[in-house]
């Protein structure tokens, strides 16, 4: 979700990150005007977040991509095996 914001002739595009447990559901606060400051350290702490929020997924890709390079060794090795009691049982 995002809003567009107005400051003199510059327009900003305010994203809203992941809402967090216990934001969910809560009544947004009406934004007031800032000054180019509080802006700067608004949009600062905006892309804090959605640094954190995009490690906490990188995490999660690797550990998908661990899990997946396990089970393809797995496959692997069943298809040695299974490949090897087929040519012993071969007539």
């Amino acid at each position: 979700m995002f809003t567009i914001e107005q400051y003199g002739l510059a327009f900003f595009v305010i994203v809203d990150a992941m809402p967090k447990p216990g934001v969910t559901g809560a009544v947004r606060r009406r934004q007031q005007r800032r000054t180019p400051a509080e802006l700067s350290d608004a949009i600062e702490g905006q892309i804090a977040e959605i640094c954190r929020d995009v490690a906490v997924q990188v995490k999660r890709l690797r550990q998908l991509q661990e899990r997946t390079d396990e089970l393809r060794i797995v496959i692997r090795e069943w298809a040695r095996e299974s490949v090897a009691t087929s040519d012993h049982e071969a007539p």
